[in-house]
């Protein structure tokens, strides 16, 4: 099974840390299963645009069987976008908790 994270990145100081952190708690969750760490993408395409970026997570999203969101995604455009689409697709769609706890279905 694959997992995508999906949260707030632009504008976002030290996201990476917020993303790695997830990606571990995720991992912890969900032991045999794959985590889509859109973070890693910075690595991949330096130096792109945010619709470049969205273009590949719209790729990402449509290969993950669940979506994991991160706090602060309520605040992001590019993290709403991601959960629409995951929804339309039929992927379930669950929140990180602070604590590092899934919270179940997102609303």
């Amino acid at each position: 099974m694959r997992i995508y994270l999906s949260g707030p990145i632009t504008g976002v100081e030290n996201y990476h840390l917020n993303f790695l952190k997830a990606e571990n708690q995720v991992r912890d969750i969900f032991k045999n299963d794959e985590v889509i760490n859109p973070m890693w993408m910075g690595n991949m395409l330096p130096g792109g645009s945010h619709e470049e970026y969205m273009t590949i997570c719209f790729a990402l999203v449509g290969m993950a069987d669940k979506m994991v969101m991160l706090e602060g995604w309520q605040q992001s455009q590019g993290a709403r976008m991601e959960k629409k689409l995951a929804e339309e697709m039929g992927i379930d769609v669950l929140e990180l908790g602070a604590s590092g706890e899934i919270k179940g279905q997102c609303i």
